[in-house]
């Protein structure tokens, strides 16, 4: 059993980012906050599937070079180097879960 307190775990970037509860070789799972005017540059994983679920605020998250507008409630998957990045263009915190799990090596795609 493992036990983690996301008030006792650091963002990324001080005060927004990512933080994860849980890291292993398979997968990763914690949560995430973009403060208005700021957002997670376009990127890529190579051997990583990535879900979101939105539990508040609003913000542009483009997978793909097609643009979402979230709201809490969605859920989106980024499949192995799907590029995906997030813009909180308003003026409330975003937040949602993240899921990051690693893809057996017969199912990666080449780069």
């Amino acid at each position: 059993m493992k036990y983690t307190a996301e008030n006792e775990l650091p963002f990324k970037y001080g005060d927004w980012g990512s933080k994860y509860f849980f890291n292993t070789e398979n997968f990763s799972f914690g949560t995430a906050c973009i403060k208005p005017g700021k957002k997670i540059e376009k990127h890529s994983h190579s051997e990583e599937i990535e879900l979101f679920y939105f539990i508040s605020g609003e913000c542009e998250f483009i997978i793909n070079e097609k643009i979402f507008r979230t709201k809490p409630g969605d859920a989106f998957m980024a499949d192995v180097n799907e590029e995906h990045s997030l813009i909180n263009d308003t003026g409330e915190p975003v937040r949602f879960v993240i899921n990051k799990i690693r893809k057996p090596a017969d199912e990666k795609t080449e780069d």
